[in-house]
C-alpha cells in the first residue's frame, strides 16, 4: 500500500511538472507568436507605404511623359508649319518667275 502511494505521489509531481512545463512552452510560443504577428505587421505597413510611393512616382512619371509628348509635338507642329511656309514661299517664288518669263 505504501509503494503504491508513493507511486501515486510521484505521478502526481511529474504531472504537475508536465502542466508546468508545458504552461511555459506555451507562454514561449505565445510571445513568439506575438514576434512574429508585430513584424508581420509593420512590414505590411511598408509595403503600403512603398506601394502609395512607386504609384506616385508612376503618376508623376506618366505625367511627364504626358508633357513631353505634348512638347514634341508642338514642336513639331511648329516645324511642319514654318516648312509649309518656306515651300508656300518658294512656290510663290518660282511661280513669279516662271509667269514673268
Amino acid at each position: 500500500m505504501e509503494k503504491s502511494l508513493e507511486q501515486f505521489k510521484h505521478i502526481e509531481r511529474i504531472s504537475r511538472q508536465t502542466r508546468r512545463h508545458q504552461a511555459y512552452l506555451n507562454q514561449i510560443c505565445d510571445q513568439n507568436l506575438r514576434i512574429k504577428l508585430d513584424n508581420l505587421d509593420k512590414e505590411r505597413e511598408l509595403t503600403i507605404k512603398r506601394s502609395a510611393s512607386c504609384r506616385r512616382i508612376e503618376e508623376e512619371r506618366q505625367q511627364l511623359v504626358k508633357v513631353t509628348i505634348q512638347q514634341i509635338a508642338k514642336e513639331r507642329q511648329q516645324l511642319l508649319q514654318r516648312n509649309k511656309t518656306e515651300i508656300e514661299q518658294k512656290t510663290i517664288q518660282k511661280l513669279s518667275t516662271d509667269n514673268s518669263k
